[in-house]
């Protein structure tokens, strides 16, 4: 995990307005409010956040607080940077490795956990039921 970085809906009480019709950005408070246009919700700008955009049923990424939180793309969850650091991706019900403060932790890729690169050594990896041997101080 890392924290609670589920993709937001909302950015506060900054829900995307709803109008009948087609509707152009807008702005209120000094805030870019969402737009919605021909169905398709684009980005909003809110205190210079740009909070979650709905396009054709697929929420994409979202920069928040200079981090970018996970994009749900296609029933896929894409990787997202949090704090300098990328943190797990689900990719075709398989989840891809992370790069974790500089350490790339474990991925399950097509039912085989994939080695992992920790301060500099490989650790063993189990691949169909097999621990391969791990590289380690070198």
């Amino acid at each position: 995990t890392a924290g609670t970085i589920t993709p937001p809906t909302t950015a506060g009480t900054m829900t995307p307005p709803i109008t009948v019709g087609t509707m152009t950005p807008g702005v209120v408070g000094g805030a870019m409010v969402p737009a919605v246009g021909e169905g398709v919700i684009v980005p909003a700008l809110v205190e210079g956040v740009i909070v979650p955009a709905l396009v054709e049923g697929v929420i994409v990424p979202t920069v928040i607080g200079g981090v970018i939180v996970p994009a749900v793309v296609g029933g896929v969850i894409v990787p997202a940077v949090v704090e300098g650091v990328i943190v797990p991706a689900i990719i075709g019900g398989v989840i891809v490795p992370a790069l974790v403060g500089g350490v790339t932790v474990p991925g399950v890729v097509g039912g085989a956990i994939v080695p992992v690169v920790v301060e500099g050594g490989i650790v063993p990896a189990l691949v169909g039921g097999v621990t391969v041997p791990a590289i380690v101080e070198r």
